[in-house]
């Protein structure tokens, strides 16, 4: 297993990948160093799935039944504005 150490200004992130014919992502931490405490957010990955069964319907947008319909503005140049 490889653990891979990125320091940054802000955050310091931790990675861990198999050494495998196919490298895996196995575990993520960051640190958020300039928040107080340094709090930490660790991901643990398993059970990979290479050959998901996904069907389109799966990414189509089936609003709900009390759902209602919102008027979006349309967008404005930024740059005629004070």
């Amino acid at each position: 297993m490889y653990h891979l150490l990125l320091i940054g200004s802000d955050r310091d992130y931790q990675i861990w990948v198999t050494q495998d014919a196919t490298p895996l992502l196995r575990k993520a931490i960051i640190t958020y160093k300039t928040l107080p405490g340094s709090p930490q957010y660790t991901a643990i990955l398993s059970d990979w799935n290479f050959n998901p069964s996904i069907t389109a319907d799966t990414f189509t947008f089936q609003p709900g039944s009390e759902s209602i319909g919102i008027e979006l503005l349309p967008a404005r140049d930024n740059q005629s504005q004070p």
